[in-house]
């Protein structure tokens, strides 16, 4: 029989878990970021909605984006 200490064996475990979630933080911001883990958010900007307030994110290239809510244009 394997003998393990209570201690050991509540770290290890816990660590696991810990590991588990950064892992799958990880795997979330390289999905949401197009694939690219250097300079995370460089693909995406944060707009807010002249007419409505609405706060959405759209491409960092394009100088006008449309509002996803109440489908008006917005410039930089």
């Amino acid at each position: 029989m394997l003998h393990v200490n209570f201690y050991i064996a509540i770290c290890a475990y816990i660590g696991s878990i810990l590991l588990a979630l950064i892992g799958i933080w990880i795997w979330i911001e390289f999905n949401a970021h197009g694939g690219y883990l250097t300079g995370l958010g460089a693909s995406q900007k944060k707009w807010r909605c002249d007419y409505c307030g609405y706060v959405y994110l759209g491409s960092r290239d394009e100088d006008v984006a449309q509002c996803p809510r109440c489908q008006s244009y917005n410039e930089v």
